[in-house]
């Protein structure tokens, strides 16, 4: 059997969504504001690592806003410069990774499990400094979890795992 942390999580967290989601294959005319920026987010860091333009796949973006809930209009229509507001932010902010050497962006895996199944996903960033190599995994959250949270996570033991 073959599944991921998503597909895990989701089912955990309600097996009508998981049944909507992975059995019959339901989605929304539009992705929800969350995932949607988070996909955003990865593929404008995906870019600045892999030396591209990270602001193309901002440009990119193109959302229907007649398609969208009311209540998500403004989100979705402030996604664009939110989005650089953020990549802007993130680069200033992390100036000193230029020392980085990057090994590995947006990497598939599968890896079979004691048990015999098979865990897929996609680590973000693999980089090595001169303290050694690190597994990073960007999260684009309204309120950053506290480290109990964060460093007892399934996704990073996955990681440790891999």
């Amino acid at each position: 059997m073959r599944g991921s942390l998503t597909k895990m999580n989701t089912v955990s967290r309600c097996l009508r969504k998981a049944y909507y989601t992975y059995i019959m294959n339901l989605k929304r005319a539009v992705a929800p504001i969350a995932p949607t920026r988070g996909i955003l987010g990865h593929d404008c860091l995906a870019n600045l690592y892999k030396g591209k333009d990270w602001q193309a796949p901002i440009t990119k973006v193109s959302i229907d806003l007649s398609r969208v809930f009311e209540e998500e209009r403004e989100d979705y229509a402030s996604l664009p410069g939110d989005m650089f507001r953020l990549m802007r932010g993130y680069i200033l902010t992390y100036q000193g990774d230029k020392d980085w050497k990057i090994h590995a962006v947006e990497e598939s895996f599968i890896v079979r499990t004691p048990g015999g199944n098979e865990l897929e996903g996609r680590i973000d960033l693999i980089i090595e400094d001169s303290t050694g190599l690190y597994v990073l995994d960007h999260k684009f959250v309204g309120v950053v979890p506290e480290d109990s949270v964060r460093f007892m996570d399934a996704q990073t033991a996955l990681y440790q795992y891999v």
